[in-house]
């Protein structure tokens, strides 16, 4: 990773978020250091198939894990409510199965999220995609046992109110 040209581009950033302002010492000194030069020589641009991965690896994560994030975050505002309804009206069913079901999917795609980023860093597509299956099948197996607890038990919600009171 070439840190010269990060530094460049910061000092470019500071450089015109403070145009025209009165700034401290530690941020005009990044200004006053002479631009460096980055070497775009095809000698010098060759990196390492394993970087080559890695940074291909980001550029098409990002494009994948990007596009669903309104959704995720509206599910976790909801798992926030949903378990805030647990303490105001244990037992109530709709809270129950909402509260199962936010917990899941919250706990699906932020696992998935991980391993989708880091599993083809060190491991083979092979192993990657046995080990996703594998992380789906636990989460419907997750969800269809809270889901039987919930309608044969006494509830989620009245379960998490009396670990409480112990």
């Amino acid at each position: 990773m070439n840190f010269a040209a990060l530094r460049v581009v910061r000092c470019m950033k500071v450089q015109s978020m403070v145009a025209g302002h009165r700034v401290p010492q530690v941020v005009t000194s990044c200004i006053r250091q002479p631009i460096q030069t980055i070497n775009t020589s095809s000698a010098h641009n060759e990196i390492s198939s394993q970087e080559s991965f890695e940074l291909r690896h980001q550029v098409s994560s990002m494009k994948k894990n990007n596009t669903n994030w309104v959704m995720y975050r509206a599910g976790s505002v909801g798992l926030l409510a949903a378990v805030a309804g647990c303490f105001i009206c244990p037992g109530n069913v709709i809270v129950d199965f909402t509260t199962v079901t936010l917990i899941v999917h919250h706990n699906y795609f932020g696992i998935k999220s991980v391993l989708a980023d880091y599993m083809p860093l060190f491991f083979k597509d092979g192993l990657t995609n046995i080990v996703m299956i594998a992380w789906l099948i636990i989460s419907i197996v997750t969800l269809g046992l809270l889901y039987a607890f919930n309608y044969n038990n006494i509830g989620f919600s009245k379960a998490v109110n009396n670990f409480f009171k112990l």
